[in-house]
């Protein structure tokens, strides 16, 4: 016999919604932040056993700068996969080894990344969950026992679960595009501090 107490349905595990404005908010709120912390970058150089040649510091700025595109591409290869777990762990390693470097507003954009993917991560795995769920017999039968109102609720939180998640990868998608052009500030501001530029590189090369 059927129980007439249904209670109320539970929406699966989401994100909780994102508008369009938090989405811009939260990629652009990064400009406030400096391209270099410099007490950060002054206490690597002081490291440096000659300040001339600042051998200790420029080796891990330059295996900095060796890491960072490889990453990037890496992590631009796992959005177009939708492999948001690997993204938000690229994103994690980015930004411990750009705050290690005082690349504050570039690590800043690393984090940002780093948590909304894990939280789309999480949502695309509830989602997974859920449609297993709802398509057994089981959800079948304890659905029949849902009010119309009941069955509306749930729907509609689907949707917004939906809608959270695609807002939230849109989210993404903005922040990498600005996080490989702040690097590309931060790497100039690098490389002009030890009296190099992407140019003289060229130019060797070319001579080469």
């Amino acid at each position: 016999m059927s129980s007439s107490n249904t209670t109320e349905p539970k929406p699966s595990p989401s994100s909780a919604p994102i508008s369009e404005d938090q989405v811009d908010d939260e990629v652009t709120k990064v400009d406030k932040t400096p391209v270099i912390d410099m007490e950060t970058f002054n206490q690597l150089q002081e490291m440096d056993d000659d300040e001339d040649e600042r051998e200790f510091s420029r080796g891990i700025v330059w295996t900095y700068f060796e890491q960072v595109p490889e990453k990037l591409d890496e992590m631009g290869d796992s959005l177009k996969t939708k492999d948001y777990l690997t993204v938000s762990q690229v994103a994690h390693f980015l930004k411990g080894s750009s705050a290690a470097l005082g690349v504050a507003r570039v690590s800043s954009l690393f984090e940002t990344i780093q948590l909304q993917a894990k939280d789309v991560y999480k949502a695309v795995k509830a989602s997974r969950l859920d449609k297993s769920t709802t398509s057994s017999p089981k959800f079948d039968e304890d659905s029949a026992e849902l009010t119309p109102e009941q069955l509306e609720i749930l729907e509609a939180a689907k949707e917004e679960a939906l809608a959270a998640e695609e807002k939230r990868v849109k989210l993404l998608e903005k922040a990498y595009e600005k996080v490989r052009g702040e690097y590309v500030i931060a790497e100039e501001w690098l490389r002009n501090e030890y009296g190099e530029s992407d140019s003289e590189d060229e130019d060797e090369e070319e001579d080469e």
